[in-house]
């Protein structure tokens, strides 16, 4: 049995979860508010943890649990392994039912008035019935699809990809949301997000339908990676969909001019729309954006005094100008994923946090209290809806460390870059691609090729695209110092190196029993057919 305890957060109160490999990946609260169910699919467990107590009140044992979506006194989980959604009883843990939804579901969502269930897998996304588990349909989304969301009217889903999806050898590649109809199920429209939008994690959709907010880093490939301030590599974003117009209606960014904000990860909404939370995990940080505060802004409704600082000429070579031609040119809003200030001028952001980097999901109950998961450390915190700092931790026993567990948070660090802006995780969501072309200087200028997967690379020296560093101790010693910014120490580069020793591919979906699943043997029939290979 895990132990258990309480953590103080500046007089607030916290829990922890702490086992033997814990590795939370998604959270919800019970309608009450007096729980939340976290799936961990380190210790293939659901923990329902008291939110007074901080005790699990019953735990139930899944094969890796992913994705939840909790409604009423049903839960829904993704089983990333199995390829299934399991059915549970809210109140008892009870299993219910189980049905298929495609390989390495991620992301959930329900639309009860249709009776469907939302499934993200890595081929789409899956409508199922959510009654009866009967398949309803799917559609095809490029990019291994992470996040799904649904309008309050249950209109419209927002489905949000991992990854860039389109030609990788473009200016402009970036992740594609998918807009689907969910009376008919057929995609509504494209939205695509500025160029070297990537690693997009989450989605939240604002209480009236007009918004969806997506969280995702904005890797700056067309430049040349030669400095980190001021995000000249990579910043970190959130787009905004105007979903009645169905189009990109402005991306803004949550770094600071010298302080980064690596790797947006969960979101959540508050019930009445007008705050939105971002879990910074990169860096161990809860930025807190003030909705009601930057919608009007971006329409263009600006306070009096900031029209009397523009005739004084007081701000005219700040961030609030740019607020200001937005007032007189909408279009303008589209420069925001530019302006490192813009939010910090208009006073519409905040960060806080615990520091520990590796917090990865947020919920937010409809009484409003917080709760925070760590994939590492394997703590579970929750409190009131500021969780402000500072923040002291006290926990029971740790988490059982090794190198590679220890590199894998370092991987995941943000701190281990200079000011924050970036991760190793960054470049290699899940220690694979970013579907990004960058232009690295170890093999010189003017050939940009897409980042490579770091599974198996200990064991196919020589390391980089091109082989010019010898292995891959070589490779990762030089991704601290030339793509960080910083001197590695000794202790911490030989357990990133033990990180990148233990990967190995994820069995294959598609391979059942050592041979091809009917949806395989289906597809090498058409391969066939054309000639691409031999019979």
């Amino acid at each position: 049995m895990p132990k258990r305890c309480l953590v103080a957060l500046s007089g607030l109160l916290a829990a922890a979860v702490v086992c033997a490999s814990p590795r939370p990946q998604a959270l919800a609260f019970t309608a009450d508010g007096a729980q939340f169910v976290v799936a961990d699919h380190g210790d293939n467990l659901l923990h329902w943890v008291d939110y007074r107590s901080g005790r699990d009140a019953r735990q139930v044992k899944l094969p890796r649990p992913s994705g939840l979506v909790l409604r009423g006194d049903r839960l829904w989980v993704a089983d990333v392994l199995g390829g299934t959604v399991g059915l549970f009883d809210a109140a008892t843990g009870r299993g219910l039912r189980r049905w298929a939804v495609g390989p390495r579901p991620q992301g959930l969502a329900l639309a009860p008035k249709h009776g469907l269930l939302l499934a993200c897998n890595l081929e789409g996304l899956s409508l199922t019935g959510l009654s009866d588990g009967q398949p309803h349909g799917s559609l095809a989304v490029a990019g291994q699809p992470e996040a799904v969301a649904v309008t309050p009217d249950e209109s419209l889903a927002v489905v949000v990809p991992l990854l860039p999806g389109g030609d990788a050898t473009t200016e402009d590649n970036a992740v594609a949301v998918q807009l689907v109809d969910l009376p008919s199920g057929a995609a509504a429209a494209t939205v695509k997000l500025p160029a070297g939008a990537t690693a997009a994690r989450s989605v939240c959709i604002s209480p009236d339908g007009r918004w969806a907010y997506v969280a995702h880093l904005v890797g700056r490939y067309n430049l040349l990676p030669t400095q980190l301030d001021r995000g000249w590599v990579s910043t970190n974003a959130v787009s905004i969909i105007d979903l009645a117009e169905r189009r990109l209606y402005t991306t803004f960014l949550l770094d600071e001019p010298t302080r980064g904000a690596a790797d947006p990860w969960g979101m959540a909404l508050s019930g009445d729309g007008q705050t939105l939370w971002v879990v910074l995990s990169g860096i161990g940080q809860l930025a807190r954006v003030d909705l009601a505060r930057l919608h009007p802004l971006l329409a263009g409704k600006l306070p009096t005094d900031w029209a009397a600082a523009r005739l004084s000429g007081e701000y005219a070579i700040t961030s609030r100008n740019l607020w200001l031609g937005i007032a007189e040119q909408p279009e303008r809003r589209m420069e925001l994923v530019n302006d490192l200030a813009a939010l910090v001028q208009a006073e519409a952001i905040s960060r806080s946090g615990p520091g520990e980097a590796g917090w990865r999901t947020v919920a937010v109950s409809s009484q409003g209290q917080l709760a925070l998961a760590n994939a590492f450390s394997g703590m579970v915190a929750a409190g009131g809806s500021s969780l402000q700092g500072p923040y002291s931790v006290l926990r029971g026993a740790p988490a059982k460390d090794t190198a590679e567990r220890r590199g894998e948070r370092l991987f995941h660090d943000g701190r281990q870059s200079f000011q924050g802006w970036l991760s190793c995780a960054s470049c290699h969501p899940n220690a694979r691609a970013d579907g990004l072309n960058w232009d690295l200087l170890n093999d010189g200028i003017g050939n940009p090729k897409s980042t490579k997967s770091l599974v198996w690379s200990a064991r196919t020296p020589p390391s980089m695209a091109h082989g010019v560093r010898a292995d891959m101790e070589v490779a990762a010693e030089a991704g601290f110092k030339y793509i960080l910014f910083r001197q590695p120490e000794p202790g911490d580069l030989a357990d990133v190196q033990a990180y990148l020793r233990s990967l190995v591919p994820e069995p294959s979906p598609y391979l059942v029993g050592g041979r091809l699943a009917p949806v395989a043997a289906a597809g090498r029939k058409r391969v066939v057919a054309h000639g691409a290979v031999p019979a």
